[in-house]
């Protein structure tokens, strides 16, 4: 499923998922980028990596689930939550996107 060009109000709420890994049988591995409505301005990168170990396979320092915020706008803040990212599939979760001068005092 992509999600690109959706777009999604303020306060609102988009569900994805992603299947496989390119060019592997195993796993699946990607990323996307949040946009402010209106000046396109970028305010987030999101990475995720799930490799799906095989358990006949000995696992590698490394092998382990990824989720990672590899770009967030000063002024915002970016939290995950509910993932599974010690092993298994990543699962359900949410990923919320802040305006940071909305909770300053």
């Amino acid at each position: 499923m992509s999600t690109q060009g959706t777009n999604v109000p303020s306060n609102g709420t988009h569900e994805w998922g992603h299947r496989g890994k390119e060019n592997s049988p195993f796993g699946t591995e990607g990323s996307f980028e949040v946009h402010l409505g209106g000046t396109g301005e970028r305010i987030a990168e999101i990475y995720w990596d799930c490799p799906n170990i095989r358990p006949w396979d000995c696992p590698k320092i490394g092998d382990s689930n990824k989720l990672e915020k590899r770009y967030v706008k000063p002024g915002y803040v970016v939290s995950v939550e509910d993932f599974s990212i010690a092993s298994g599939a990543l699962g359900k979760g949410k990923i919320t996107i802040q305006d940071d001068e909305l909770f300053s005092i």
